[in-house]
């Protein structure tokens, strides 16, 4: 039921969460499942799914039945009853929950072509002697055949099956992604408070784990690279040791991490195709098969060296090194122990 709750005006899809999920979290605590169904791709408008359909009752009957103008909206099959009565209704009633066919498929069904009914015909259940058969017991003859047709025991030339082309590279969808945020990090670099650049310098010497928002970047089912995410913030960690150094990079501005199979070698030197799966190894463009990007394509927020002096102060030199016995006095008591057992021999 996606679509039940009416949105915000200033609702961006992929960007901000939904209504029905916002009432959903507040009713229920598991996360978890609430989670599997907000990424499930039949929530996407971008797939295109065949669902399965099913039958609709009068609305009279089930006034909680969704309308069938909804299930067509999400590319639901939908069969219902038509008759003098769903008609009556309809043209009484402009909210009528069932869409009325058009005239033409009206006319289709309710047209009837063929002889009239009668009695059933018993004559045929009669055997009469007089019938005459015709005898096809001569062989028939081959000079109709069409021969232009290559013998069956010829091996046939099928064309190889090519995978559908990839349209854009991988590299095009990122590039453009990273040039804006480089715009508004400028931005914010200019009205940021000292209090928020003191937080954005801790977070790029101490990029964030549990509290980041993380993001995939993959290939989807037809062929788009795409930014997939944020993923459930438990599974941040585990996300995150899935990609090397080199396959991902933090944003202090927004504290967001992006990770890339494409963007370095693996932490365990595995080949690339090996990591991808294997519907989507064709999609990879060619120059980045064998040698993938070692470094981000998009500069760093800002170099450590901005830091003030203040940040790093020099260590202070230790004053005591003595051991735990000497601090606690434990060679006095030993010492003690050790006098006692001899004079007691």
């Amino acid at each position: 039921m996606t679509r039940k709750f009416p949105e915000d005006p200033k609702f961006i899809e992929g960007l901000m969460p939904p209504s029905w999920l916002v009432k959903v979290l507040v009713v229920h605590t598991m996360h978890a499942a609430i989670d599997s169904i907000r990424l499930t791709p039949l929530l996407h408008r971008k797939w295109e799914i065949p669902r399965v359909g099913l039958w609709l009752k009068h609305p009279d009957d089930i006034p909680s039945q969704p309308p069938a103008a909804w299930f067509v909206e999400q590319g639901v099959p939908i069969w219902y009853r038509w008759s003098d009565w769903e008609g009556n209704c309809s043209s009484h009633c402009p909210d009528f929950r069932l869409l009325a066919p058009l005239p033409h498929e009206l006319q289709a069904v309710v047209t009837w072509v063929g002889r009239d009914i009668g009695p059933p015909d018993n004559s045929s259940s009669e055997y009469h002697g007089n019938n005459n058969f015709h005898d096809y017991s001569e062989k028939p003859s081959f000079d109709a055949f069409d021969n232009s047709h290559p013998h069956p025991a010829s091996p046939p030339h099928p064309e190889p099956l090519q995978p559908p082309p990839t349209k854009r590279s991988a590299q095009s969808y990122w590039v453009p992604f990273f040039q804006k945020r480089l715009e508004l990090q400028e931005k914010i670099r200019n009205r940021e408070t000292s209090k928020e650049k003191q937080a954005r310098l801790s977070r790029t010497v101490n990029p964030g784990i549990t509290k980041a928002r993380v993001y995939v970047w993959d290939w989807d089912d037809k062929f788009d690279f795409v930014r997939e995410g944020p993923v459930a913030k438990r599974d941040n960690e585990e996300t995150l040791m899935d990609y090397s150094g080199q396959q991902k990079r933090f944003d202090p501005y927004f504290n967001e991490w992006d990770c890339c199979h494409l963007w370095g070698p693996s932490t365990d030197n595995e080949g690339l195709i090996e990591i991808l799966p294997v519907d989507k190894q064709d999609a990879i463009p060619s120059e980045y098969m064998n040698n993938p990007p070692r470094c981000p394509l998009s500069p760093c927020p800002e170099p450590i060296q901005d830091l003030p002096s203040s940040a790093f102060p020099p260590p202070e030199p230790v004053q005591d090194l003595r051991s735990s016995t000497e601090c606690y006095d434990l060679k006095a008591k030993l010492r003690l122990q050790r006098r006692q057992r001899l004079e007691g021999e």
